[in-house]
């Protein structure tokens, strides 16, 4: 008996773990290609960047330490929920996804994001980043809800 491991034969045999991601992969991108283009899903990611904005505009100079770790928080699910949707669409529309301007310019805004955060939390650098987000409400006007 031979065993195969991630190795082609000349008999067409495909091991089931390959048949098996390739499978799941598949499946995944059927049933999230209709999400990441529902008008539900998109609402939703528009209504996440307005409160964003909100809460990017609710910091200033002199707010309370209860109110900066709030902000801090908000911030941090701000940018999971953004993060999330970079992955999902990426599952969804794989190289697709990359043909959009927005999806790109929305991509570089996540990475900016985390950039920012290993900034701040190594104790350098302000959260100055964080406020490039708001930018994404031009791109969700621009482009509207379908």
């Amino acid at each position: 008996m031979t065993y195969q491991f991630g190795f082609h034969s000349t008999d067409g045999y495909e091991p089931v773990s390959r048949n098996l991601c390739s499978q799941f992969a598949r499946c995944l991108r059927t049933r999230l290609h209709p999400v990441v283009n529902h008008m539900v899903f998109e609402l939703s990611i528009t209504l996440c960047i307005v409160a964003n904005t909100v809460v990017l505009a609710m910091e200033h100079h002199g707010a309370s330490h209860a109110l900066e770790a709030a902000l801090i928080v908000a911030n941090n699910v701000f940018m999971a929920v953004f993060t999330a949707e970079c992955v999902i669409k990426i599952m969804a529309l794989q190289k697709e996804y990359f043909q959009s301007g927005w999806n790109v310019f929305d991509f570089i805004i996540v990475l900016i994001s985390y950039i920012d955060l290993a900034s701040t939390s190594s104790g350098g650098g302000t959260r100055g980043f964080s406020v490039i987000r708001s930018m994404r409400l031009v791109g969700q006007c621009e482009t509207g809800i379908n």
